[in-house]
C-alpha cells in the first residue's frame, strides 16, 4: 500500500473515532443517562442561529463500584430564563433532559431536569 493511502485510511479512521455522536436534533427534546454505575465527564454543544437552539453530545466514566440512589429533579428553569443547578451533597450529575418550546420564534428556549445520584452507603 502506498504512503499516501496508508496516510488516507489512518486519516479516515482518526476522524471517525473523533465524530460527535448527538444525542438530540435541533428542536426535539433531550433525554441522555449515561449507564448504570456511570457519571457525566464531559457535555458539548452545538448551536445553529436559524434553529435557535442546541444539539448535545456527553461522555460518561466510571463512577460507582457499588450500588447508587438517583433521583430527578423537577424542571429548574422555566423558558427565557437564566438558571443554576447544583446537586445535594455528595451527589453527581447522570442524566439531562430537556424539551424545546418552538410556538414563538422569541421564545425558542429549553427547560431542564437533571438526573443526579450518590452512592448508597453502607
Amino acid at each position: 500500500m502506498s504512503t499516501a493511502a496508508s496516510f488516507l485510511l489512518l486519516t479516515g479512521l482518526l476522524a471517525n473515532g473523533q465524530e460527535l455522536r448527538w444525542e438530540n436534533a435541533y428542536d426535539e427534546p433531550l433525554d441522555f443517562k449515561c449507564p448504570s454505575g456511570q457519571s457525566i465527564s464531559y457535555i458539548k454543544s452545538q448551536h445553529h442561529n436559524h434553529h435557535e437552539d442546541r444539539m448535545w453530545e456527553f461522555g460518561c466514566k466510571d463512577t460507582f463500584d457499588s450500588g447508587s440512589d438517583c433521583f430527578l429533579s423537577p424542571n429548574v428553569n422555566d423558558f427565557d430564563q437564566k438558571f443554576t443547578f447544583e446537586c445535594p451533597p455528595h451527589h453527581i450529575i447522570t442524566g439531562m433532559s430537556s424539551y424545546h418550546n418552538n410556538k414563538r420564534e422569541d421564545r425558542r428556549d429549553r427547560r431542564w431536569k437533571y438526573k443526579y445520584c450518590a452512592k448508597v452507603q453502607c
